[in-house]
């Protein structure tokens, strides 16, 4: 079911269309009229001089900031309050109660403000009845996403603006033998870096804040694919988003990617020294330059460079400051001095300083990069360097509706802390339930002829969730150089014939077998062969429900098959491990290790044990092997005699 998603501008110009700020209340004057005159000439004397220059309406501004970056919202606060005289309290922002006079909204509490437009009023509309000027055209480009009318008018303030950008401790990468003035460029030359990273003994290489506007949002913009199309519908399941996704999963696997939630909880990682790599909104620099033992590097967040067009542009995003209805006269023109002060250059240098924001105006800009590029920090430049003055968009972003629960289907298998719940909208993943402990040696085993339909029943008859799917018949030579009409003459037993591999995979499908495709190409065809048999995979299993795990002994085939079919699970096949192949497999972004049982030597065993890899051993024919395999800690078995191990 594809998951459709109005875009914001539009939901905010339709709900705003009417809305009106309320007029200076005179009628609660007069209400004590019902009893008698008299009293309520009284209220109406003492309201007369109520409102005068020197007693401010105090206004109350709402957030939900953790409680360091409060504090420093109090110091802006009180330098509003001290300077203008105004009357300004913080006070938080609650879930489900009404808006404050003013509320500085963050990306995940937008639901709130879509979901109640009426409680707010549009900027543009309270600075203009305040007499404040206001001039949109003067925003920096970059940061219009989401704020704007379809008039192109401000709705909100963008008061705390930031683009991801990749976060290294150059220290790790000392300790790594890594150049600290070298950071990674693209994703695969940071996976060379992650495994040095791991060596040196991070046992986090790399982790990741607001995992879905970094991984989702603006991997899809840097790779030219919007995440969510001009009409509002989810659209991260091309090609570039899946093998993005499908390379987070291998990571996660391997260890060299650890998330922690879905927020910022992997920022307090990387501040700590626990973590050597982060990519999370560039306003945290304030946070991370004073972190102890953490000497900051900031770059670029990474990109696909096989990807075509080359490297786009990042997203921006943040908290907005809105104003809630209902308000009186004076309460507006109160609050339309606090944005009018906020957009002062002094001010914007004060916030950016404070919070580490972009700057929302190019003159601040430019006040900005003047006073705080004495200080070495580049981060200023290198956020609007990766924006290229793009960094607005007029659709939502799928961290904006991320919080609903059946949103978090998207990444289920790379940030498990989604809460279950009615996940609908498209699987960007194939999901991978676990791999069965036996597995039936092409389909039959030595009960039925080998890679036959018949085979594959009987293995399901008789309680195997698993077969593999290669080939033998009673002819000669190569399948490749046998002609359709000889090859499914040829007998694979008892008069059985060979099955297509469409045949074979729709019977798995309707069987729920999980299918363990061994690619076995002739010499000088693995290219050719992996492409085949990986895009007929993708095309044979998509939208099921246990999907296939590849695997051969060609590594060259293996390469094919991954960048062909990334979604697709592998694994590697050695008849005995050589002393590179955990590299192999890191490179390959398989998630299992497939040898002879005879040959799995205990070293083997143990680092793949300690990386979590799933160890998968051929061909077990007996009892007493079987057993003593499980008790060393192999994962799952093949085996020929269906019958001895009968599930």
């Amino acid at each position: 079911m594809s998951s459709v998603v109005r875009p914001l501008t539009l939901a905010i110009a339709f709900a705003f269309a009417g809305a009106a700020m309320a007029a200076e209340p005179a009628k609660p004057a007069a209400k004590p009229a019902g009893k008698s005159a008299k009293p309520a000439a009284k209220p109406a004397a003492k309201a007369a001089p109520a409102p005068t220059p020197n007693s401010p309406s105090e206004l109350e501004l709402a957030h939900n900031l953790d409680p360091a970056r409060a504090e420093r919202l109090q110091v802006v606060v009180d330098r509003f309050n001290k300077e203008t005289g105004g009357s300004l309290k913080l006070v938080r922002l609650e879930k489900d109660q009404k808006p404050a006079d003013l509320n500085l909204v963050t990306r995940y509490d937008m639901s709130e403000v879509v979901t109640h437009p009426k409680s707010y009023v549009p900027l543009h509309e309270v600075m203009a009845k305040a007499n404040e000027r206001l001039n949109t055209a003067e925003l920096s480009a970059d940061l219009k996403s989401g704020v704007v009318d379809a008039k192109g008018r401000l709705v909100a303030l963008p008061a705390l603006y930031s683009t991801p950008v990749l976060f290294y401790n150059k220290n790790a990468f000392r300790k790594a033998k890594l150049d600290p003035e070298q950071p990674p460029k693209t994703w695969f030359e940071m996976q060379g870096m992650l495994d040095k990273l791991q060596d040196a003994g991070y046992a986090c290489p790399y982790t990741t804040s607001w995992p879905v506007w970094v991984h989702i949002d603006n991997v899809s913009s840097l790779s030219g694919l919007p995440a969510v199309t001009d009409k509002g519908t989810l659209a991260f399941n091309g090609l570039p988003q899946v093998k993005h996704i499908a390379m987070m999963i291998t990571w996660t696997k391997a260890n060299y990617f650890k998330h922690f939630g879905r927020r910022a909880e992997g920022s307090a990682k990387f501040q700590a020294g626990e973590c050597a790599m982060i990519t999370t909104d560039s306003r945290e620099a304030v946070d991370f330059q004073d972190a102890k033992g953490v000497e900051l590097g900031v770059a670029p967040m990474p990109y696909h460079d096989d990807v075509y067009g080359g490297r786009q542009h990042t997203l921006a995003d943040g908290s907005t400051l809105w104003v809630g209805a209902g308000r009186t006269p004076a309460e507006y023109k109160q609050a339309a001095k606090f944005v009018s002060w906020l957009l002062s250059p002094e001010m914007q240098i004060e916030t950016v300083r404070l919070y580490g924001g972009l700057p929302l105006t190019p003159a601040a800009r430019s006040a900005a990069r003047s006073k705080i590029l004495k200080d070495s920090d580049r981060t200023l430049e290198i956020a609007y360097a990766s924006m290229k003055g793009k960094g607005a968009s007029s659709v939502p972003h799928v961290a904006d509706i991320d919080a609903s629960p059946r949103h978090c289907r998207l990444a289920r298998q790379c940030l498990p802390e989604c809460p279950p719940g009615n996940e609908e909208g498209p699987a960007l993943l194939m999901p991978a339930p676990p791999l069965p402990r036996w597995i039936a040696h092409r389909g039959g085993g030595s009960l039925a002829p080998e890679n036959t339909l018949a085979g594959i029943r009987l293995a399901a008859r008789l309680g195997y969730r698993a077969v593999t799917l290669e080939r033998t018949t009673n002819g000669a030579g190569r399948v490749c150089d046998t002609p359709d009409s000889i090859l499914f003459a040829l007998d694979a037993g008892n008069g059985e014939r060979i099955p297509r591999f469409t045949e074979a995979a729709a019977l798995c499908c309707e069987l729920g077998l999980l299918a363990n495709v061994e690619i076995k190409p002739a010499t000088g065809h693995e290219v050719a062969t992996a492409e085949v048999v990986a895009s007929l995979a993708a095309d044979l299993w998509q939208g099921t429900e246990i999907p296939p795990l590849l695997s051969s002994f060609s590594l060259e085939a293996l390469e094919v098959a991954r960048d062909r079919a990334p979604q697709i699970r592998r694994g590697v096949l050695f008849e005995v491990p050589p002393p590179e192949w955990l590299a192999e497999l890191r490179r390959l972004q398989a998630i299992s290790l497939h040898c002879d049982a005879d040959l799995l030597s205990d070293e083997v065993l143990a680092e793949a044990r300690a990386h979590d890899i799933p160890v998968l051993c051929y061909t077990v024919n007996t009892p007493k092997q079987a057993k003593m395999l499980f008790a060393r800690g192999v994962s799952a078995l093949f085996t020929d005699r269906l019958d001895l191990f009968a599930q």
